[in-house]
């Protein structure tokens, strides 16, 4: 008898303990295969020889600073606040990033309130009885209040917000990378133009003194 009663309660109390393991274990899971970074084989040695070797200055440094050319260094900080190109990428940054935000909120619940405020005065023409709650007479005024809220949350079981995180972070981190290669690229082209036009100067006065020595020779 009490052996009976006993094991029909555990049989009763069966279903709810798993049904909160099975939520447990697929609360646990994510769709798909994990990313993994493709392996990409690299040669041991490059021909070239980089042109910073040994400074110790990085590529994502102000290296320009080093020719100490107060010009040089005007014409490039100039770049980068008008440029279009880079203020493009630096908003697609911002963008993935409001999109990497909005995706991390479906972890969590959402929330909507709306409130209203309405006022009215009854007419001083009016001689019937107010239709107005607590009032009659005229010239009579009504302030009305009213709020709603609303919250609502969906469990994330089988991993479809976070894998949407992931791709997310994935996204700006892909932003990041192509503002930064903007970036050098700009300041690449503007040092270049830069040392072209002082060597085409340089070439320029060579010549003047040549022309200037082959005219006291004749």
């Amino acid at each position: 008898g009490p052996r009976r009663v006993g094991h029909a309660a555990v049989m009763r109390r069966a279903p709810s303990w798993l049904a909160a393991m099975a939520t447990c274990a697929l609360a646990a899971c994510s769709v798909g295969p994990d990313y993994r970074t493709p392996e990409t084989a690299l040669p041991a040695a490059w021909a070239a020889t980089p042109l910073v070797a040994g400074s110790g200055v990085g590529a994502d440094e102000a290296w320009w600073r080093q020719f100490d050319d107060p010009l040089l260094s005007e014409l490039i900080d100039w770049s980068l606040a008008s440029n279009s190109d880079l203020a493009r990428a630096e908003a697609a940054v911002r963008e993935a990033r409001a999109t990497r935000t909005r995706t991390a909120g479906g972890l969590f619940p959402a929330v909507d309130t709306t409130c209203a405020y309405e006022r009215g005065r009854r007419s001083e023409t009016m001689t019937t009885t107010s239709s107005f709650p607590g009032g009659g007479g005229t010239g009579f005024i009504d302030d009305t209040f009213q709020g709603t809220f609303d919250a609502s949350w969906q469990p994330d079981l089988f991993g479809r917000v976070r894998r949407g995180i992931e791709g997310a972070e994935a996204g700006v981190a892909a932003a990041r990378a192509a503002a930064a290669g903007v970036r050098l690229t700009l300041i690449g082209d503007v040092a270049r133009a830069y040392v072209d036009a002082r060597g085409l100067q340089r070439r320029i006065g060579v010549v003047g003194e040549q022309v200037r020595a082959q005219r006291d020779t004749l």
